[in-house]
């Protein structure tokens, strides 16, 4: 996807919060549930931790769960990959072939 340029677009969260949302990506059915089951047209992007290092924190929500959040521009450049989230009825399905 390095053909790209410029930075992924933010949301309403991230603007309040001032930082990108992200999960590991064990996190990542249960943040796409809870949070984007009514996206119709959700992707998964892969990015690299040390291709963001100097801008990502690691970070303990409420609960004390980690999460990784991006203090800064983040660049399409920076994104290994993008697939559509498959999902049936609002729950979304990852395969481990997702993430390959």
């Amino acid at each position: 996807m390095s053909q790209f340029t410029g930075a992924l677009p933010i949301n309403d969260d991230d603007i309040r919060d001032v930082f990108f949302h992200l999960s590991f990506e064990d996190q990542t059915k249960k943040i796409a549930t809870k949070y984007y089951s009514q996206v119709p047209d959700l992707y998964i992007l892969t990015i690299l931790i040390d291709d963001i290092s100097d801008i990502l924190r690691v970070e303990a929500n409420k609960d004390g769960e980690l999460f990784p959040h991006a203090y800064g521009p983040m660049l399409r450049s920076k994104v290994l990959f993008a697939k559509p989230a498959p999902s049936k009825d609002g729950v979304y399905h990852f395969p481990k072939e997702l993430f390959q």
